[in-house]
């Protein structure tokens, strides 16, 4: 379901403001039932989807305002390969910022199928 579009920036910026607070290991998931995908296997598929320029949908934690942990689904475009500091720059709608590779839960290729 997409939300509107005022809706859309207040939530990205939310998410970006958010990010100062740094993930230097992977943090609790904030759901139990989801399974946190392996560290290598997330950079492979991010660095694939920056080579090919091709869409991801991320699964990520973030911190509120408040300090509580959220979850939320991000379709995404990569836009630099994963740097030393485990920090990869991405792109949503038309806002871009950077994400720690310890706030990803899940990455899950976008393909046909999942647009349809």
């Amino acid at each position: 379901m997409e939300l509107p579009i005022k809706k859309q920036t207040q939530w990205l910026n939310r998410i970006s403001q958010s990010l100062f607070h740094p993930f230097f290991q992977p943090a609790p998931l904030v759901d139990e039932d989801i399974i946190m995908m392996p560290i290598g296997q997330v950079v492979k598929m991010l660095q694939d989807a920056y080579i090919k320029q091709t869409p991801l949908q991320l699964l990520i934690e973030y911190y509120l305002p408040d300090h509580s942990m959220a979850m939320t689904a991000i379709e995404a475009y990569i836009l630099s390969p994963v740097h030393s500091q485990q920090l990869v720059s991405i792109q949503v709608g038309h806002d871009r910022f950077h994400l720690n590779i310890n706030q990803i839960i899940n990455v899950t290729a976008i393909t046909e199928t999942l647009i349809a």
